[in-house]
């Protein structure tokens, strides 16, 4: 979002997912990576607010993984309302939809070219279209480090930071510049123990020093 536009196809088999969405943001990433030679300190990410393949603890521990790992500075999470309208990629779907109506797309190379065909940005740039023939499972692989994110689906908006060599999160449930970034007290458990982790701020659970060793890229 706000950058290039990307699309992404893969085999009809891929289970719809978290995995999903993480590989594309994976693959923008290497993509503005390899474009650019770095990445920006701070990540601002806008996702649709679907608990399927967005909103959900799998997402909100990748990322935490990326500030933990140095990949960010600070990461700005924010999800769409329901029945949201008129943003960017709205657009892109609209106009491809608008194109296949007159044009036909009958095996992947003829779809990558529509997609290509029918939007460009107000720079005049087309879409960068890539195809999968596999997937990352990020999610069994992070499943066993994340803590208890619980209510996640009651905000809008995250933001992740390090402090003191721990990835933190915090979140508010509106993405208002005049709303504070709540703040309570809570409990976190650390993945390598049964310990009770006392942690102040919202939803703040850090990556803890001890599962490091067992944390790989």
């Amino acid at each position: 979002h706000g950058d290039y536009v990307h699309a992404y196809t893969y085999y009809e088999n891929f289970k719809q997912g978290n995995n999903v969405t993480i590989e594309a943001i994976h693959s923008a990433l290497c993509a503005k990576m390899a474009r650019d030679g770095r990445l920006p300190s701070t990540f601002f990410l806008q996702l649709d607010n679907t608990t399927k393949q967005c909103n959900s603890s799998y997402m909100i521990g990748w990322l935490a993984y990326l500030v933990f790992r140095g990949v960010f500075n600070h990461i700005v999470v924010s999800f769409l309302p329901v029945g949201h309208t008129h943003e960017d990629i709205d657009q892109v779907f609209s106009r491809l939809s608008v194109y296949l109506a007159c044009h036909d797309a009958l095996n992947m190379a003829q779809l990558h070219a529509a997609i290509r065909q029918s939007y460009q940005t107000r720079e005049g740039l087309r879409a960068d279209c890539g195809f999968w023939d596999r997937c990352a499972n990020v999610s069994h692989w992070i499943k066993p480090y994340l803590t208890c994110y619980g209510g996640i689906t009651r905000y809008q908006q995250f933001r992740f930071y390090k402090t003191d060599g721990d990835a933190r999160v915090q979140a508010r449930q509106h993405r208002s510049e005049g709303e504070e970034w709540q703040e309570s007290e809570d409990r976190a458990r650390s993945p390598t123990s049964s310990e009770k982790i006392h942690v102040r701020g919202w939803r703040t659970y850090p990556i803890h020093s001890e599962e490091r060793s067992s944390v790989r890229s």
